[in-house]
């Protein structure tokens, strides 16, 4: 069994909180450190999650990016990442998840000025 832990934290003057999620699933999927040039338009990116399996979702880039799901052009889904600002999601999220449709690769749109680097941590359970 694999497991995820996200922790989420902030102080402000002498008040200080953390909270911790944990998800569990079957399967951890990484993408690591994928890097995406200033001026590259829909860079393709292997990437595969099954939407309905995942658990937990966490993805971040250093710079502004836009990331399109399965079509560069008619993307299925899109998620516009502000940079160093990571998009997150688990199986108790007050929203919904933003990937609503199976993805088998990405494609990333990078006008920041600088190149991009991007992480994400995917938990996936095969038997929920």
């Amino acid at each position: 069994m694999a497991t995820g832990t996200l922790t989420l934290g902030g102080v402000q003057g002498s008040k200080s909180l953390s909270f911790t999620i944990t998800s569990t699933g079957s399967l951890v999927t990484l993408l690591d450190g994928e890097t995406v040039a200033d001026g590259q338009t829909d860079q393709l990116i292997t990437f595969t999650l099954d939407v309905s399996a995942c658990t937990m979702f966490y993805m971040v880039s250093t710079k502004s990016v836009t990331v399109q799901t399965n079509n560069g052009t008619t993307p299925d889904n899109t998620l516009n990442l502000r940079a160093n600002e990571p998009y997150l999601w688990h199986t108790n999220s007050y929203d919904t998840f933003k990937l609503t449709i199976d993805v088998t690769k990405i494609y990333v749109t990078n006008s920041s000025g600088a190149t991009a680097t991007i992480d994400a941590i995917m938990i996936t359970d095969a038997t929920p």
